[in-house]
């Protein structure tokens, strides 16, 4: 869905201004958290539903999806409109950042899959996130104390949605 992506990749310019290229390259696996999770897009009920428009169904169905297919439930407040403004922009953002990751580093951000291992590209297969993300998840799952070599795949995989969850979207929830 590509519902004002085009204002909201304006938003991600006018914000990716305040990092210095070091900054973004030491921490690009945060840098859709700094612009999109550490403050709202839109605040108030009003603003939020002039925002959404006649395509307010089509915005809370995008992020349903995206939510039940990640965790297997949705955990927006789908009744407020301003945390469905903020969490559709949340989701349009990581397609941004990608974007601006894959064109800034586009080899070298790909060449490191080659030294993931089995369970980072299964990270990355449940989740769709890139290789950072996935590695920002396994080592959180290890320091949760997961044996990777003990669990079910079933335990594997709600490990995975559990963990993704509490790091990237807890706070936008």
């Amino acid at each position: 869905m590509d519902y004002k992506k085009e204002e909201i990749k304006e938003y991600f310019n006018d914000h990716i201004i305040d990092y210095d290229k070091e900054w973004i390259e030491s921490n690009s696996d945060d840098l859709h958290h700094e612009i999109f999770n550490t403050d709202y897009y839109i605040i108030g009920t009003y603003q939020a539903i002039k925002w959404l428009g006649d395509m307010a169904f089509d915005v809370i169905n995008h992020i349903k999806d995206y939510e039940q297919s990640l965790f297997g439930e949705v955990y927006t407040d789908l009744s407020d409109p301003e945390k469905v403004v903020n969490m559709y922009t949340y989701i349009i953002g990581e397609e941004i950042v990608a974007d601006y990751l894959k064109n800034c580093w586009g080899e070298r951000v790909m060449s490191k899959e080659l030294y993931c291992n089995g369970y980072t590209k299964d990270i990355m297969k449940i989740t769709g996130f890139n290789l950072r993300q996935a590695n920002k998840i396994q080592d959180q799952m290890e320091c949760n104390g997961l044996d990777f070599s003990e669990c079910t795949n079933r335990e594997f995989e709600d490990a995975v949605v559990d963990t993704a969850y509490q790091t990237f979207y807890k706070e936008s929830a």
